[in-house]
């Protein structure tokens, strides 16, 4: 069996999202690139809400809490000798709070004391 070449390393970003709103969004590649980058698997934590859909490269879904999140994404390049080796990195990407909640959770004046904070 033949080595692979290896994946040269590249970054990504993934757009931020907000809890509760649909979310489908393709990793942008930050490192530019001769060779076509194909993405194979976005893993975020279990219980964000998002998960990767294989058929559109996407990830997906409707995110269910807020925070910083680590995006480990496997990608591999297409060359003329054929593809080089999976290779994952990471990106980290926000889910932010729905505004709309917070100002339907707190009072108005707590809320503007929790906003200015």
């Amino acid at each position: 069996m033949d080595k692979l070449e290896k994946s040269p390393k590249l970054n990504f970003q993934l757009a931020n999202a907000v809890v509760g709103k649909p979310y489908a969004e393709k990793p942008v590649l930050l490192t530019l690139s001769d060779k076509v980058v194909v993405i194979e698997a976005i893993d975020v934590r279990s219980g964000s809400g998002l998960e990767f859909d294989f058929r559109t490269g996407q990830l997906v879904g409707h995110p269910l809490i807020s925070g910083e999140f680590d995006a480990h994404i496997s990608y591999y390049c297409l060359s003329q000798g054929g593809k080089t080796a999976l290779t994952t990195v990471l990106s980290r990407f926000y889910i932010n709070a729905d505004p709309t909640l917070v100002m339907e959770k707190y009072p108005i004046g707590l809320a503007t004391v929790i906003c200015q904070a």
